[in-house]
């Protein structure tokens, strides 16, 4: 009897085993399947990413920019030729993922949106054959965007610009930045880094506007025709914002000036005036009008930063008087890539285009098919006030702080400004050249801790000649 128990203990545990293996089998394999395949640690997603024949991204010229080529160890190595162009494309890493364009473009470059044809579904399900992404063609322009990091490379800051009227992204840099060649290797110490190289300033960033706000309240006194020939004495004074003092972006020839004057200077006490005749709700209206608190993106882009969140610039000061509100230095913030957009509605008729990147992807047999430039368009300011600003802004570059822009063979304009930031001053430019056709590019730029407007001129100066020997050249 004792060995027919034992026997019984014996059949009742091995039972108890199979089914607990039985039912581990049936969790891990319907229910628990997924959570097993999209654990971190699970090789199987390394090798099926790194089986797809990730594509190549190209400049608006069909200059190289990444493609992957084969290592050593058998995995796939993604190259990225030109730092220039390093904080527009982001990165693509197996370990952790994709950023910029790279992400924003990721569907096609894994080849998610090609349309298959019969071969292809019988290589890649039957036969097993890799996945293969289509190349892509970005607007970026390759000249462009070595003219903005050469020129801002001791700086830290953004710049963007865009070809005018279709809205396309002529360049892209954020700085500082860093090399998605070496990105698995400097991960750990990126993501700590001063300056945050991951937070791209372009898209993320928003600044204090300080005298960039002058570009708006320009237009409110043109739609209300007010006459910018009165002139205010001793405009050259500083306005004192938060125990600190801000003025003219450069000294002016004269202290008394018109406001025209004053815009051109980039001087602050004659528009704080205005908070005198002015309430608040007037003041949200001109503002709203900008879209100053919903500044525009680029489609597709992915804004996730990997580094702890965190703005370019310290947050304004609360509760702040009409003064501060007006001269930039209240609650409102303002994004490098919405200005560029009001820089472009200055020679645009008053409407700003929405910007993109994606310029044309190849399709499965060879073939670039062109991505057709968003149709949207929003209205800033009517005709007849991009007009007048587009005057006032091309006066700027004959005296005042934006002179160091001005190009005799082009019709530039600009506007240059200063902006306080906690302990630290901020610089600002926005501008646009004018080419045939109605067609011109605009640009945006803001340096972080400098108070050198002269310098800032003449980097926008530089960008847009680039930009308009790259219109010319490409005969858009």
């Amino acid at each position: 009897m004792a060995f027919t128990r034992e026997i019984s203990r014996l059949m009742f545990g091995l039972l108890l085993v199979f089914f607990i293996i039985v039912g581990s089998a049936g969790y891990w394999a319907i229910v628990g399947a997924d959570s097993i395949l999209l654990r971190e640690d699970n090789p199987r997603l390394v090798e099926d990413e790194a089986s797809i024949q990730r594509s190549s991204i190209y400049d608006a010229d069909g200059v190289l920019l990444v493609e992957n080529v084969d290592s050593d160890d058998g995995f796939p190595e993604r190259i990225y030729y030109y730092p220039e162009t390093f904080s527009a494309l982001g990165y693509f890493s197996f370990r952790y993922g994709t950023g910029g364009a790279e992400a924003a473009f990721n569907d096609y470059l894994r080849g998610e949106l090609l349309e298959e044809n019969f071969n292809e579904v019988i290589q890649q399900d039957l036969l097993h054959q890799p996945q293969a992404g289509a190349d892509i063609r970005l607007t970026l322009d390759l000249d462009v965007q070595q003219t903005i990091f050469d020129a801002m490379a001791e700086y830290r800051g953004a710049a963007v610009v865009l070809s005018v009227p279709d809205g396309a992204v002529l360049g892209l840099v954020s700085l500082p930045t860093f090399d998605p060649n070496t990105l698995d290797e400097d991960w750990e110490t990126l993501i700590e880094a001063e300056g945050n190289p991951f937070f791209n300033r372009v898209l993320q960033g928003q600044y204090q506007p300080g005298g960039m706000l002058q570009t708006p309240l320009m237009v409110a006194g043109i739609l209300s025709n007010q006459p910018f020939d009165t002139v205010t004495a001793n405009a050259d004074r500083t306005v004192e914002v938060d125990g600190r003092e801000l003025g003219c972006a450069v000294e002016p020839d004269a202290p008394d000036l018109t406001y025209s004057q004053a815009y051109a200077y980039g001087c602050p006490f004659p528009f704080s005036l205005i908070a005198s005749q002015m309430n608040p709700t007037s003041l949200q209206n001109i503002f709203g009008a900008f879209h100053l608190n919903s500044p525009p993106i680029i489609a597709g882009y992915v804004l996730d930063n990997p580094g702890d969140e965190a703005e370019a610039t310290p947050e304004a000061t609360p509760e702040l008087s009409l003064v501060e509100d007006i001269i930039g230095q209240g609650e409102l913030t303002i994004n490098p890539l919405g200005m560029a957009g009001i820089a472009s509605a200055v020679i645009n008729t008053g409407n700003a285009p929405q910007p993109y990147l994606l310029d044309a992807y190849q399709d499965t047999d060879g073939a670039w098919i062109t991505v057709a430039a968003p149709a949207t368009n929003t209205p800033l300011m009517t005709a007849n006030a991009a007009r007048r600003l587009r005057e006032l802004m091309i006066n700027n570059t004959s005296i005042g702080a934006s002179v160091n822009a001005a190009n005799n063979d082009l019709t530039i304009g600009g506007h240059t400004a200063l902006a306080i930031s906690g302990d630290e001053t901020q610089t600002w430019f926005i501008g646009f050249v004018t080419l045939e056709d109605n067609r011109g590019a605009a640009v945006a730029i803001v340096l972080e801790d400098t108070s050198d407007a002269s310098e800032i001129a003449r980097i926008g100066g530089l960008i847009l000649e680039s930009a308009a020997n790259a219109l010319r050249d490409s005969g858009n």
